[in-house]
């Protein structure tokens, strides 16, 4: 990346907010893993590719005068500066039709369009518009597809997609697969909890069998990373495909009992091969083993969520108590540690009020309301809430008072009833709550609530896949963002 990665903008008149989004928005969009897409690839394709630029200008007009929480973020809609509000449509819609523009042009390259994509999908997050957000990203994920197609990539095949990576064949699509579909398959978890279809946006994932996983070692945390991500969406798909059956009053067929357990036992060895990275890194950054702690954060989250995926009780998640236990034994310590050193980023935030308290990342917030939903045990749980109580970032669409708030009332319905040690009784177990907190609800948010003993009871429902359309159409259907 280059030294002074702003200093080509200084005569355009927009170099305040390309600075801004240097110093201040890209260090808290990156936070642990991300740093080289949003301090580095977006800057510099900034440069050379109108719609990123502009889609960046307008990513840091919205930061700058955007609250934090998604409430916050309604009334920031009515109240926002007229001239800012002007400026930051002016500069997105200019986004859009450069982008348009530029697709239909010999020169134009996939990279471009999906890292327009990622900062649309960013800007949406960060407006609390869940509608546009997943627009930008089923674009961006449309045009993966149609990149692996035309470079003959199986989607179901993890090995053609790393023979390609390892054999250099494209340095594009090296920076694609390991770069940004992680980014955007993470921007698509923010989701999940407010009615995202999986089936639709998860497709171009497949289910497949880990294979890569065997005898795994890592050289870095990135390639550790990495290798969680596909692991991580392996474990998503899986949930759902168990979730239809489980719908549908139907048992899992032994090849779905077969691959849960081979999705077990490759988290198994992810793990052993991130224990055996850390034993061998003695001279290991601070930053590192922070980032190192979010990942086991991660591991022990999905691992437990496969773990039980085929118990419409949710009764099994008592096995795993101490999974529980020490998913909050990390992220308090990722919580204090952050407390203590504050990023410059979080500093100028506190203390000019300037940037948005928003990551694009998703690792403690989501993990955190999880242990609250899944855990029986009243203390953990409770751990879980004061940990969301704390000072968090936005994550995605993932707020940590909304969630706090409807991680509250979780435990408000299942304790009405509770067992001789105080825990809920099976019969007031709750299967899921999904959130509905778009922008322009007067109503605020909205919970729905799933008891556990109703999975299975609506037998003969089926579960249809959307057709996609193309990426010329999913634009034309952007609305006016001004």
């Amino acid at each position: 990346m280059p030294q002074h990665p702003v200093s080509s903008f200084s005569g355009s008149g927009n170099a305040q907010y390309l600075e801004f989004y240097h110093y201040h928005i890209g260090p808290m969009l990156s936070r642990r893993f991300d740093g080289d897409f949003w301090c580095g690839i977006v800057l510099q394709m900034a440069q050379a590719e109108s719609s990123v630029r502009n889609a960046m200008i307008a990513l840091t007009y919205l930061n700058q005068t955007q609250r934090d929480s998604l409430a916050d973020t309604r009334h920031d809609t009515s109240k926002r500066d007229v001239e800012t509000s002007r400026q930051f449509g002016l500069h997105y819609n200019k986004a859009i039709r450069c982008l348009v523009a530029r697709m239909s042009e010999a020169s134009y390259a996939p990279e471009t369009g999906l890292v327009t994509c990622l900062l649309f999908a960013c800007i949406e997050f960060l407006r609390a518009d869940k509608q546009n957000a997943l627009l930008h990203m089923r674009n961006g994920l449309y045009i993966v597809s149609e990149l692996r197609r035309r470079h003959g990539v199986d989607t179901l095949s993890r090995e053609s997609r790393t023979k390609i990576i390892h054999n250099g064949i494209s340095g594009p699509l090296e920076m694609i697969e390991k770069t940004l579909v992680p980014i955007f398959t993470q921007g698509l978890i923010s989701a999940l909890l407010h009615g995202v279809d999986v089936d639709m946006e998860f497709a171009f994932l497949e289910s497949t069998l880990l294979n890569h996983l065997h005898l795994q070692t890592f050289n870095n945390l990135r390639e550790a990373r990495f290798s969680y991500c596909e692991m991580r969406d392996a474990s998503i798909i899986l949930a759902r495909d168990f979730a239809i059956k489980l719908f549908q009053g139907l048992e899992p067929s032994p090849s779905d009992v077969e691959r849960q357990t081979h999705v077990l036992a490759c988290h198994q060895t992810w793990f052993r091969a991130l224990l055996a990275f850390e034993e061998s890194s003695a001279l290991i950054s601070e930053e590192d083993r922070l980032a190192m702690i979010t990942l086991k954060i991660g591991y022990y989250t999905t691992y437990t969520a496969s773990a039980c995926v085929h118990d419409a009780s949710q009764m099994s998640f008592d096995g795993y108590l101490d999974s529980f236990k020490t998913i909050i034994y990390h992220a308090k310590f990722l919580v204090n540690k952050t407390a203590d050193t504050a990023s410059p980023a979080q500093e100028h935030r506190m203390h000019s009020g300037a940037a948005a308290n928003f990551t694009f990342d998703t690792c403690l917030v989501p993990a955190l309301y999880y242990v609250a939903l899944r855990c029986r045990h009243p203390p953990t749980r409770r751990a879980a809430i004061a940990l969301l109580s704390r000072d968090l970032p936005r994550e995605g669409l993932w707020d940590p008072d909304l969630y706090r708030i409807v991680a509250e009332r979780i435990v408000e319905i299942e304790e009405k009833e509770v067992d001789g040690r105080g825990w809920p009784v099976e019969r007031t177990r709750l299967w899921s709550a999904s959130v509905t907190a778009d922008v322009g609800e007067e109503s605020g948010l909205r919970s729905d609530f799933l008891f556990a003993r109703h999975v299975g009871s609506g037998v003969g429902n089926t579960w249809s896949e959307k057709e996609v359309p193309s990426v010329a159409e999913l634009y034309v259907e952007v609305c006016n963002a001004t």
